[in-house]
This record gives structure tokens, C-alpha cells and sequence, in this order.
């Protein structure tokens, strides 16, 4: 049900997803209780159906469930739990809570540094996502190192030529006609 509804959310079906996950929460809850790791994944789904749908306050409280739930279960380092991290950040952001949110992505990339390396795709994400609020934030000169780190950290993973390394190469170079060089 997780995934169908997941599926669903990819394909616009946003009610139909959440009205599915819903049920597959419900389900989880019953039969592994309310903190079992299975149950905090399609919290963590339900949670991400509501965000596409502008939900973000339902969201926001959900992503908290399953951040507080993973950290109990499986430690405040583990990837399931930075995946939390920054995944309530993201929500936090499109709310307009930048401080709490610039607080929680640099807690999502420490993490994912120490956990999964610097190169790791989960960190590169980390990267990105924290430039993008630095530079809606002002703080220029952070945010430019930390595009041109993804633009470097893609290339080494990917080659030059792949999709996500001229995504972020247009990144780069949007930030640097606004803003002028990377020092």
C-alpha cells in the first residue's frame, strides 16, 4: 500500500494516494504499533503525500512523528533518521521558517557526512538544499561553496555528462550571473 500510494503521488493522484495511506498507516498502527520502523516509513509517506498536496501543516507534524520515532529507534545519526531531519526541513522551508529550517539541513548534512561520506547522494541532496535557502537567506558567499561542492561532487559520482551534474552546473551558473563568481 506504501508503495502504490507513493506511485500514486508520482502520477498526480494525490487524494486517492492519501486516502490509500491513510489506510496502510492505519493498518501499520494496528499491527506493529505506533513506533515500529515500518510504521514511521508510512508515516513518513503519508507525511510526503500531504506536502505535494500543500498540506504543510499536517506534514510538518508528521515529518516531527517520524523524526522523534526514528531517533528513539534507531539513533539521531542513522539515515533514516537524517532522511527525517531533512525532510522536515524541506517542509519547515516552504512554510517560511527559514532559521528552523537552516538549523535542521545543516544537522541533515553533518549527519550524512559522518554516516554516508561527502560524495554520498544523500549528502550532495543535504548540499543543495542548504545553498538554496542560504542564498533565499542572503548568506552569498556559503551558499556559492556549496553549489560549486555539488556541481564537484556529482561529477566525480557521475561523470560530467549526466543529467543531475548539468542540473547542477545550471545551478551554479543561475547563481553566478546573479550573484558574480564563486570565490
Amino acid at each position: 500500500m506504501n508503495n502504490l500510494a507513493l506511485l500514486l503521488r508520482q502520477q498526480g493522484k494525490l487524494e486517492e494516494a492519501e486516502e490509500l495511506q491513510r489506510k496502510a498507516l492505519a493498518g501499520f498502527e494496528a499491527q506493529l504499533g505506533a513506533s515500529h520502523p515500518n510504521t514511521l516509513i508510512s508515516v513518513n509517506v503519508l507525511a510526503m503525500i500531504l506536502e505535494s498536496q500543500g498540506k504543510l501543516e499536517e506534514a510538518e507534524g508528521l515529518y516531527h512523528r517520524s523524526l522523534e520515532g526514528r531517533e528513539s529507534q534507531l539513533g539521531a545519526q542513522h539515515p533514516d533518521t537524517l532522511l527525517s531531519v531533512h525532510n522536515l526541513a524541506f517542509v519547515l522551508k516552504q512554510q517560511g521558517k527559514l532559521e528552523e529550517a537552516e538549523e535542521l539541513y545543516r544537522t541533515a548534512l553533518s549527519g550524512r557526512e559522518g554516516q554516508l561520506g561527502p560524495e554520498h547522494p544523500d549528502t550532495l541532496s543535504s548540499v543543495r538544499n542548504l545553498a538554496i535557502l542560504l542564498e533565499e537567506r542572503g548568506s552569498v558567499p556559503e551558499a556559492g561553496q556549496l553549489y560549486l561542492r555539488e556541481l564537484r561532487g556529482l561529477e566525480e559520482l557521475h561523470g560530467p555528462d549526466a543529467e543531475e551534474v548539468r542540473a547542477s552546473r545550471r545551478n551554479l551558473e543561475r547563481f553566478q550571473q546573479e550573484h558574480g563568481p564563486v570565490a
